[in-house]
């Protein structure tokens, strides 16, 4: 607790704007389907947030350190905060135009927010675990830029937040260039697969499950009518 750490390392701004183009489904996929944060989602449609990670982490119930790092942030940072999956609402309106005014690309919390209307009419991009009207304390402890846990992934300072309508995928900052790289095959690779269908191939095996069902000794005389 308290420990607060002004700045960090952040990515290229050419790798942020490749991986603006990119969907979380296949990001996670490219690093074995790892990364993918559980259980939140955002808060209206055709949302997107890419940018580097501006960590924060509240003590239960309380949003001090949030406005303090509202303070901090640069134009581009996501906040993502670690509360501790608590219902209570940490984030509102009146943050979200805070941060929109300051060019902040978004928040990903494991805990609640209130106003959820507001922020497509703001277009401010929130991730969260909760809504909830019930709100916070101001007055804890808590740490600014250290590793912490949302949506059950560890995440850095630094670390590449991308978040679409399937929710956020964590790149881990050291291995950024690997997984666009990665993801981009992968998706050249997908419209390949996607042609061969419209043509009249099956999907089951293209991509080889029947061998799959095969190395499981499931024969198909063994299906029942």
């Amino acid at each position: 607790m308290n420990k607060i750490i002004k700045d960090f390392k952040r990515p290229e701004k050419e790798i942020i704007e490749e991986f603006r183009k990119l969907p979380t489904p296949t990001i996670c996929d490219s690093m074995e389907r790892k990364n993918g944060m559980i259980g939140i989602r955002p808060l209206y449609p055709n949302i997107r947030i890419c940018g580097p990670a501006f960590t924060v982490y509240t003590y239960v119930g309380d949003n001090l350190m949030i406005h303090r790092a509202l303070e901090m942030a640069k134009p581009g940072d996501v906040l993502v905060v670690d509360g501790h999956k608590s219902y209570r609402a940490y984030w509102g309106e009146v943050m979200s135009i805070i941060a929109k005014t300051k060019g902040i690309e978004g928040l990903v919390i494991d805990g609640g927010v209130r106003d959820s209307r507001a922020f497509e009419k703001i277009k401010f991009p929130v991730f969260s675990r909760y809504i909830s009207p019930v709100g916070t304390w101001k007055n804890s402890p808590g740490s600014i830029n250290v590793p912490i846990v949302c949506g059950d992934v560890t995440v850095k300072p630094g670390d590449l937040i991308v978040g679409d309508d399937d929710g956020v995928a964590v790149v881990p900052k050291e291995s950024v260039r690997e997984v666009l790289e990665m993801t981009k095959k992968k998706l050249e690779a997908e419209e390949v697969i996607k042609n061969r269908i419209l043509k009249g191939e099956s999907f089951y095996k293209i991509t080889g499950l029947d061998k799959n069902l095969n190395r499981l000794n499931i024969k198909e005389e063994d299906f029942y009518d």
